[in-house]
C-alpha cells in the first residue's frame, strides 16, 4: 500500500508537469542545428582563467554573467544565494546546491533550510539558480521544452555556470568545495564531476541519468519526443554512463528511490556500478518523497560534514 501511494505521488507530479510543459511545444525545432551543437566544441566551453572572486551582498545574494551562449537576456544573468558567514568565506568549505527542474519546494525551502543547518556545522553553501528558472525565467521558455536546441543549450549553460561558480569560490580563497544536486540538479552535478577536478565531494540525489529513457517515458519530455519525430539524438555527452568522474568513488554519494518513477532504481544502480561508487543509498521512497523527507536531507548534510569538515 505504501509503495503504491509513493508511486502515485510521482505519477501525479509527472502528469502535472506534462500538462504545463506541453504548452511550450515547438514542433519545428531545428534537428540539424541540434546535431551540430551536440558535436561541437562550444557546448561545454572552457572557463576563463581570470575570474573575479565571488561578490556577495549583505543579504547573501550574488549574481554574475553567464559565460555560455543564451538567446534571452534575462537568462544571461546567473543568480545565487549564500548561506553562512560572508566574512569567513575563505576559511570554511562550501557546498554548491542545485535544485531540480521547476523545483519550487527545493529552491525556496529545502535548500535554504539545509543551508542554514550546514552553516551551524561549519559548512558554507551557495544555492545556484539554473537556466530558465525563477530569477532567470523567460516568458514562454523552459529548461525542458520542445525546442531541442534551447534545451541542449540550457544543459551546456548550466554546466558552464556551475564551473564558473567553482572558479569564483576558488578565487575567493575557498579550499574545499562540494556539490549537492537533486533530480535535474543531480544530472548537472554529475556532468560537472566528470569535467572538473576541483570538487572534493559530490551528492547525486535521485539523478535523472538516462535521458533516452526520460524522453521515451516521461510525460513532460513528450514535446522533445514530438520535435524529434522518430529521430534520435546522440546524447552521450549528457549520459553519465558514458562519462568518468574526476572524483574518487569514496567521495561520491548517490541517493536512489526504490519506487522512483522518474529515474528507475536499476538505472541508478547501473551508474553506481559503472562509477564504482562506494556510497549508494536505496531509500524506501519514490522520486518526490525522497526529496521531500527532511530526514533524508539531514543524512546528506551529515555525509557532507563528514567529508568536508571532519575529513572522513
Amino acid at each position: 500500500m505504501r509503495s503504491s501511494l509513493i508511486k502515485w505521488v510521482d505519477d501525479s507530479v509527472i502528469r502535472a508537469a506534462a500538462a504545463a510543459v506541453n504548452r511550450l511545444d515547438h514542433p519545428d525545432a531545428a534537428y540539424a542545428e541540434a546535431m551540430a551543437l551536440l558535436s561541437s566544441n562550444t557546448l561545454f566551453p572552457e572557463i576563463t582563467e581570470s575570474i573575479e572572486p565571488i561578490s556577495i551582498d549583505h543579504k547573501g545574494d550574488f549574481q554574475f554573467r553567464s559565460q555560455a551562449r543564451s538567446s534571452y537576456p534575462p537568462n544571461e544573468t546567473v543568480h545565487g544565494r549564500f548561506y553562512g558567514d560572508v566574512s569567513q568565506l575563505a576559511t570554511k568549505p562550501c557546498v554548491i546546491l542545485l535544485h531540480g527542474w521547476n523545483d519550487q519546494f527545493g529552491y525556496r525551502y529545502r535548500f535554504p533550510w539545509m543551508g542554514r543547518r550546514m552553516a551551524k556545522k561549519g559548512l558554507h553553501s551557495v544555492r545556484l539558480t539554473l537556466p530558465y528558472h525563477f530569477d532567470r525565467y523567460v516568458q514562454g521558455r523552459d529548461f525542458i521544452c520542445g525546442d531541442i536546441v534551447s534545451t541542449i543549450e540550457a544543459v551546456g549553460q548550466a554546466v558552464t555556470d556551475i564551473r564558473t561558480l567553482i572558479s569564483m569560490l576558488k578565487a575567493a580563497g575557498v579550499e574545499k568545495i562540494g556539490i549537492w544536486g537533486a533530480s535535474l540538479g543531480a544530472l548537472l552535478s554529475g556532468l560537472v564531476m566528470t569535467r572538473d577536478s576541483r570538487l572534493n565531494c559530490g551528492v547525486l540525489a535521485v539523478p535523472v541519468t538516462d535521458l533516452e529513457h526520460a524522453i521515451d517515458n516521461l510525460g513532460f519530455c513528450q514535446p522533445i519526443k514530438r520535435s524529434l519525430n522518430g529521430r534520435r539524438l546522440p546524447l552521450t555527452a549528457f549520459d553519465l554512463m558514458h562519462q568518468t568522474p574526476q572524483l574518487s568513488p569514496e567521495n561520491i554519494l548517490v541517493v536512489a528511490g526504490k519506487y522512483d518513477q522518474f529515474s528507475p532504481l536499476e538505472i541508478i544502480r547501473d551508474l553506481a556500478r559503472k562509477w564504482n561508487v562506494k556510497n549508494l543509498w536505496e531509500l524506501e521512497h519514490g522520486h518526490i518523497t525522497s526529496l521531500m523527507m527532511p530526514r533524508n536531507s539531514f543524512r546528506i548534510c551529515r555525509w557532507l560534514e563528514d567529508k568536508l569538515v571532519k575529513g572522513r
